[in-house]
């Protein structure tokens, strides 16, 4: 019976035993390491991307000088037209419009400022001319009241000492006032020149700012400074100008004509890219 049960176990067990030997073999062969030959070349790696011709050398486009100055209090301004990029100009051509809405704000104002400080400074000088006039003519009334108690005083010899007395105090008390009158009279001389000084300085400096602001007008006219082709410039974020971008002292440069004969190719590559 023994026998038997061996007989029917055999065949199972070599066949168990021969699956265990085939896939050790088997995983031994597959741990195997690839082995591959290196050699030494070039190891290439392509990035592709867009750029643009740009010239080493070139004539800038600004805005108006004026407009660079702090006292035309004008933060920005807009483009309303610009030529076409790539427009051939002379030195002298027609390039671009600035908007003159601003401008022409501000030249309204002065001009009222102007006539305001005009205004004052006939104030000044009619006030002036008024008080020192008053002032000139209590002098006078001083100056003859000192006359007449000299004359006063002349006569009394032939009177009491008690009147020869009250007469010489009279007099010197006229006296002192004249002389009062008179350092009061310089000292307004001078406060209203100061205050006519003043009113032509104000009216000086707002005539100056007029003067520029008209200068700025005409300067929005933007012509070319030199024979060339137009490129526009570009803004602080890289976009180019066109019409409707600003322009201002911290970003002044509206286009330039390159020199054609140095130009170079700039190509713009992301940083991850290259990482």
């Amino acid at each position: 019976m023994k026998k038997k049960v061996w007989l029917i176990i055999m065949p199972f067990a070599a066949v168990i035993i021969t699956l265990i030997i085939y896939r050790i073999t088997a995983f031994d062969k597959g741990s195997e390491p690839e082995v591959a030959r290196v050699e030494r070349g070039v190891f290439e790696v392509i990035v592709s991307g867009t750029g643009e011709l740009e010239a080493l050398e070139s004539t800038d486009i600004m805005i108006p000088e004026v407009l660079v100055d702090r006292s035309v209090r004008i933060r920005n301004i807009s483009i309303t037209y610009i030529v076409r990029e790539g427009t051939v100009v002379k030195k002298g051509d027609y390039v671009a419009t600035l908007d003159p809405a601003d401008v022409e704000e501000r030249i309204i104002s002065a001009e009222d400022a102007v006539e305001m400080f005009l205004v004052n400074l006939d104030n000044a000088k009619i006030d002036s001319s008024l008080v020192l006039s008053s002032a000139r003519d209590e002098i006078r009334q001083a100056r003859d009241l000192v006359l007449d108690r000299e004359i006063r005083v002349e006569q009394s010899v032939y009177e009491s000492v008690a009147v020869q007395r009250q007469a010489q105090i009279s007099l010197e008390t006229s006296r002192r006032s004249l002389e009062q009158k008179n350092r009061n009279y310089s000292q307004l001389v001078r406060r209203h020149e100061l205050f006519i000084e003043r009113a032509k300085e104000n009216l000086k400096d707002q005539q100056e700012q007029l003067e520029m602001l008209v200068q700025l007008k005409r300067d929005l006219r933007v012509v070319a400074p030199a024979d060339g082709l137009v490129v526009y410039a570009r803004d602080n974020d890289g976009t180019k100008v066109k019409i409707g971008s600003y322009v201002s002292r911290w970003s002044p440069l509206i286009a330039t004509l390159p020199d054609l004969s140095t130009l170079q190719s700039v190509v713009y590559v992301k940083e991850i890219d290259i990482a």
